[in-house]
C-alpha cells in the first residue's frame, strides 16, 4: 500500500499551540494528537504509530512468557507493555454521560504487568492501598498459564484489562489470518484460562488489538473490514465466560473508527487512550483530555455502552510545576470520570519517547509530583 503523504504545521488558537497532520483524513482541534500503543517494535512487538503531528511514536512489547515492561526488562510473569495514545482535547469539552454508567470507577495503573510491580507502585505510591485496576499486553501465542498476575489480581479484588495483541512471537500478523482462524489453537487456550478464573471479587475485561486506528494509521495494518473480521472471530472462538469485552480506540483518528466497530454484540465496554502530552495547554483538565467520550455520545453507529480508559496520564515533567500542574491534573481525574461514566480509568505508569519529541514524554507517577495528585484521586468516593 502506498503511504499516504503528510504535511505538518503548527499554528496558534486561542486555546492553545497546534499541531496539525494533514492527511487524507484530518480533524482539525485544539491541542495536538499522537496516538501510540505498544504493537509492533523492531523486536516482534506490535509498534503503533502516531496519528498526530508530532513524529512517530514506536513503544516495544514483548511475550508474556519472556516478560518485558517495555523497558526491556524481563519478569517471570511479565507481559509487555503499550505505549500512549491521545486525542485532540478542546477548551470546550464537557464531561457527557452514557445511559449504562456505573455508580462507581475504578482507578488502577499499568506499570510493568507483574504482581511485583504492582505492589512496588502501592507500596511507593498508595502506601499499600490496593489499585483498582491493572493491566497486560500479551502476545497472543504466549502461554495463559504464566500470567500469574491474573489470578493474583483478581484474587485480591483488583479488576484485570487484558489487550491480547494481533502480535505473536514472530511478530505482528495480519488481521486476516485471526479471522482465517490460523491462531485458533492459541485463542482456545486462552478462552479456557478464562473460563478458569474465578472473577467473583473483580472484573476481567478482554480486548483485541487495542488502538486498531492506530495500526492502520502507521500502516502496519491494512484493512478495517479485516480488524472487525478479526475481532468477531476471536470474540466467537475465546467466548464470553468470565470476560467483558472492551473495543479500545486510540484518541485522534475518529475518521476511522465507525469502519472498525465490530458491533454491538461483540463488545460490552467502550475504550479509548487519551493522554495530556507535554505539547498540551497547561489549563486542560482531564475533562478536556477525555473529551472524545463526549464524542462518543453523539454517535449513532453504537449502542449505549459504558466507557473506559485502559491508557492514559499527564506529563509529570512538563507539567511539575505552575499554576495547573500534573497533580492537580490527576486530583481533577474522579469527576471527570464521573461526569463521563467510566467503568475505570487506568494510569499508563511509564517515561518514554513516544511522541517524537526532543524531551521524553514522562509519565511517571512514581517519584514525580504526579504521584500525591494519583493518591488523592485514588481515595475520591468515585473510586471506592
Amino acid at each position: 500500500m502506498l503511504a499516504r503523504p503528510e504535511y505538518r504545521c503548527e499554528m496558534e488558537l486561542p486555546c492553545g499551540r497546534v499541531l496539525l497532520l494533514l492527511t487524507a483524513a484530518t480533524s482539525f482541534a485544539c491541542g495536538a494528537s499522537n496516538e501510540t500503543h505498544g504493537n509492533i517494535g523492531d523486536s516482534g512487538a506490535q509498534t503503533s504509530a502516531p496519528g498526530d503531528a508530532t513524529g512517530s511514536d514506536v513503544s516495544t512489547v514483548g511475550p508474556l512468557d519472556d516478560g518485558g515492561a517495555g523497558d526491556g526488562s524481563a519478569s517471570d510473569d511479565g507481559s509487555s507493555d503499550g505505549g500512549p495514545g491521545e486525542r485532540d482535547a478542546t477548551d470546550s469539552a464537557t464531561p457527557g454521560d452514557a445511559a449504562s454508567a456505573p455508580a462507581r470507577g475504578l482507578l488502577g495503573v499499568y506499570n510493568g504487568g507483574t504482581t511485583a510491580d504492582v505492589e512496588s507502585f502501592e507500596a511507593a505510591v498508595t502506601g499499600g492501598k490496593h489499585v483498582g485496576a491493572t493491566s497486560l499486553y500479551p502476545a497472543f501465542d504466549s502461554t495463559p498459564s504464566k500470567s500469574t498476575v491474573v489470578t493474583d489480581m483478581l484474587a485480591r479484588g483488583t479488576a484485570v484489562v487484558i489487550d491480547l495483541a494481533s502480535r505473536t512471537s514472530g511478530g505482528v500478523q495480519p488481521w486476516a489470518d485471526f479471522a482465517s482462524g490460523k491462531y485458533d489453537a492459541d485463542a482456545t487456550a486462552w478462552g479456557a484460562f478464562f473460563a478458569s478464573l474465578d472473577v467473583s471479587k473483580a472484573p476481567l475485561y478482554v480486548s483485541f488489538n487495542s488502538e486498531p486506528d492506530t495500526a492502520l494509521s502507521n500502516g502496519s495494518q491494512t484493512s478495517a473490514s479485516d480488524f472487525v473480521a478479526a475481532y468477531r472471530h476471536v470474540h466467537s472462538v475465546i467466548g464470553t465466560t468470565n470476560i467483558k469485552w472492551l473495543w479500545c480506540v486510540g484518541n485522534s483518528r475518529t475518521d476511522l473508527m465507525p469502519s472498525l466497530y465490530p458491533g454491538d454484540a461483540y463488545v460490552d465496554v467502550i475504550g479509548a487512550d487519551p493522554y495530556k502530552w507535554q505539547f498540551h495547554a497547561e489549563s486542560e483538565t482531564p475533562a478536556q483530555t477525555f473529551a472524545i467520550f463526549t464524542w462518543f455520545g453523539t454517535q449513532t453507529w453504537h449502542g449505549e455502552k459504558p466507557y473506559a480508559i485502559p491508557e492514559t496520564g499527564v506529563d509529570a515533567t512538563k507539567f511539575a510545576s505552575g499554576t495547573y500542574t500534573a497533580a492537580d491534573w490527576w486530583k481533577d481525574v474522579p469527576s471527570a470520570a464521573q461526569g463521563y461514566g467510566l467503568v475505570f480509568v487506568l494510569a499508563f505508569d511509564r517515561e518514554g519517547d513516544y511522541s517524537g519529541s526532543a524531551t521524553p514524554d514522562n509519565f511517571l507517577i512514581e517519584g514525580t509530583v504526579s504521584a500525591s495528585g494519583y493518591l488523592s484521586a485514588l481515595n475520591a468516593p468515585y473510586f471506592n
